[in-house]
């Protein structure tokens, strides 16, 4: 399964890339204290620039540490079960999401404006992406983890 194909430096989302898209920004009304900043999804994969942000007006964040660990986990599984109900239950083969993952917390805004540019600029970089199969360093990723 994929969410789309890329060409000519831009991604172009099938009806799973959409669902993915939208559940991405979802995850702002469904986990308290997340705002999605930035995001984009790749044919096989996707990016999310995602802030905590205070609950209590003080600066307190609960969970600030994990709260990025669950928004992953909570979309990894609403897009799975979503995305087999569209298949009429059948499970993705392979497997619509890779174990691992990376979450990378961002010091200051210089940081963040790289995150920033890199997320949207990410389908213009596709042709030499390590999750590309058309890429010779494909799964390159799978080494480091």
């Amino acid at each position: 399964m994929t969410l789309g194909k890329a060409e000519d430096g831009t991604v172009y989302a099938n009806e799973y890339g959409v669902i993915a898209h939208r559940l991405i920004k979802k995850l702002e009304t469904l986990i308290r204290g997340v705002r999605i900043d930035n995001r984009t999804v790749m044919p096989n994969h996707v990016h999310f620039l995602m802030s905590v942000s205070s609950l209590d007006g003080q600066g307190y964040v609960p969970d600030s540490f994990t709260l990025p660990f669950t928004a992953v986990s909570v979309f990894k599984d609403i897009t799975a079960s979503v995305f087999a109900d569209i298949a009429n239950g059948a499970p993705s083969k392979p497997p619509l999401w890779q174990e691992g993952y990376s979450v990378h917390r961002v010091r200051d805004r210089e940081e963040y404006s790289a995150i920033y540019k890199y997320i949207s600029h990410n389908p213009t970089l596709w042709q030499d992406d390590i999750h590309n199969p058309q890429n010779p360093r494909f799964g390159e990723w799978k080494e480091k983890s």
